[in-house]
């Protein structure tokens, strides 16, 4: 039992070494630029407790704000999803856009190893297919979550169309699918989760 025990607190703390290594080396965060508020954070992280509750990630995954002029949001699965402060301004008061673009992220954590293959391949097509799992699993999400799926669609649009870079990166060349295939993607999901009888707790997300 004591064996057991200290393997459990060896395995515990490498994997807090581990998540303060990779959280001091987030792409465009820094001290100047990263907010601090307390009580934006505070806000931001009750807004998305059912969302994190809901894929386990509650109290696992940090939540990183950063003021920059694009809607910027990624994520290292299992460790931080980190945003913009211009995605939070899209997204506005609407938790469903909100809880809709932070699931998509979520989501990545399950496809976290296909993903890496598919980066390492330069496989363009797979990670095309891989964005709208997730764009997939939003929407279960926002479902389960009794929010409309519309919000999470409105804000995509607002987040690809936003300059002429993001058009370019979502036109369906590279690693984005197209939007309007993405669009599609969210309405059909949509239509057919819904003809589904949800029990009363809802159901359960799993890699």
């Amino acid at each position: 039992m004591k064996t057991c025990g200290l393997e459990l607190h060896i395995a515990r703390l490498t994997l807090f070494l581990c998540k303060k290594i990779l959280l001091k080396d987030l792409p465009l965060v820094a001290s100047t630029n990263r907010v601090t508020d307390r009580r934006e954070l505070a806000r931001l992280s009750a807004r998305l407790l059912a969302v994190l509750t809901l894929h386990d990630r509650s109290g696992v995954v940090e939540l990183i704000v950063f003021r920059d002029s694009r809607p910027i949001i990624y994520n290292k699965p299992g460790v931080v999803v980190v945003l913009s402060t211009e995605v939070l301004k899209l997204v506005g008061d609407d938790d469903a856009a909100l809880i809709g673009v932070v699931a998509h992220e979520l989501a990545h954590e399950y496809v976290a190893m296909q993903t890496l293959i598919a980066l390492r391949a330069n496989d363009q097509t797979k990670l095309r297919r891989l964005e709208l799992f997730c764009d997939a699993i939003a929407v279960a999400t926002l479902l389960n979550l009794n929010l409309a799926p519309a919000g999470y669609a409105k804000v995509l649009e607002r987040i690809c169309t936003h300059s002429q870079s993001a058009t370019e990166l979502n036109d369906g060349s590279g690693s984005h699918p197209a939007l309007a295939v993405r669009l599609k993607l969210i309405s059909e999901i949509q239509a057919q989760l819904e003809q589904r009888s949800f029990t009363k707790s809802g159901w359960r997300m799993s890699p």
